[in-house]
């Protein structure tokens, strides 16, 4: 579990708390975080009550070891004895990127289209293909905010006084409404497997090479805009529009494959065709915003971290509270992590903000 970090100011006051209560706090919260993993989950293909077992959002044995150093990666989390603040780990490849999806034999079948070809032989323009390198991503992400609403409803319970109980009841209710928006994408991507009926698009674009691996999906409405759907959708309003998003390399240069429904390409064109029909810089602005202000799903190599994260890990706190004020996540800053001076740029801009 990954809670984003605006969700995770809870202890905010007037008066400073001493560092006893500040750790009596950090522990609760982490026991919280533990009971909240620990429920036993079934399979999620339709019908199968199997347990389900670990699975990885992408291939170990292909994506993951290409770039994992003594088979690790680097993945970051919320400390939550460090002032809830983003730390990276290096974890084991075995562990990280992965979660409880699928029983082992539906794990094994519905994936072997792509998993049991080299990853630079995969054609991409098979419209199945794309849809199943997307469906484990949005499982991980349905995964996960099911163990954030656990995790809200926990502390809700609480009666030390130690939380904003407002605060905690909003950040569960739109946990509740972003899961029961992405139940709704993954019963149409079953609805594409068993019946063919293709409802999304999917756009590949090869780009320049990141030890880097990303899998997540985003709603292209705003926060402000979403307030207003939340308000209209009690009253019928349509559903959101999802962008699925994977960015992982391959051989020579790194993948960037997006989904998202033939019905709202109309509505989302404009950012759409930003990663896909500009330029690369422009669309390397793009992932890089991705990365630091909207997606959590993302690893990368210790030789990437070490060269471009490092550094500056400290902004990427910055990052995170940029992204919890931002209330219209579609304007891009002009931040590059592709580029040779990224740590001077994202030094002098976040570093003002």
């Amino acid at each position: 579990m990954h809670p984003r970090s605006e969700e995770m100011n809870f202890n905010e006051r007037t008066a400073p708390l001493s560092e006893r209560k500040k750790k009596k706090i950090a522990a609760f919260l982490e026991d919280c975080r533990k009971k909240a993993k620990t429920s036993i989950r079934e399979c999620n293909y339709p019908g199968c009550n199997e347990k389900a077992i670990n699975s990885h959002i992408f291939q170990k044995n292909g994506i993951l070891s290409s770039i994992a150093k003594d088979r690790h990666l680097i993945a970051h989390d919320i400390d939550f004895y460090n002032n809830h603040a983003y730390t990276f780990k290096r974890v084991g490849i075995n562990r990280v990127f992965s979660f409880d999806c699928f029983c082992a034999k539906h794990d094994s079948e519905l994936f072997k289209a792509i998993e049991s070809v080299a990853l630079d032989d995969l054609n991409f323009d098979c419209y199945e293909n794309c849809l199943l390198f997307v469906m484990r991503g949005v499982y991980n992400e349905l995964n996960s905010k099911s163990e954030v609403v656990r995790f809200f409803k926990f502390l809700i319970k609480d009666e030390s006084g130690l939380f904003d109980k407002t605060k905690l009841m909003a950040s569960l209710m739109g946990n509740m409404y972003g899961k029961k928006d992405v139940t709704g994408y993954s019963k149409a991507f079953w609805d594409d497997l068993s019946n063919g009926t293709e409802k999304f698009v999917f756009r590949v674009r090869r780009m320049k090479r990141l030890e880097l691996c990303l899998s997540s999906s985003i709603n292209y409405e705003t926060t402000d805009e979403l307030v207003d759907y939340r308000m209209k959708n009690s009253k019928g309003m349509e559903r959101l529009a999802p962008v699925f998003i994977n960015y992982f390399p391959l051989k020579d240069c790194s993948l960037l494959l997006f989904g998202y429904y033939k019905s709202d390409y109309d509505k989302i064109s404009g950012y759409i065709d930003m990663f896909f029909s500009c330029d690369e810089g422009l669309a390397e602005v793009g992932v890089t915003n991705l990365i630091l202000f909207r997606c959590e799903a993302w690893v990368c190599s210790e030789d990437f971290y070490l060269k471009k994260i490092k550094s500056v890990e400290n902004y990427f706190d910055l990052a995170a509270n940029y992204a919890s004020k931002n209330t219209n996540e579609r304007h891009l800053l002009p931040l590059n992590l592709f580029s040779s001076d990224f740590e001077k740029q994202i030094k002098g801009i976040l570093g003002k903000i």
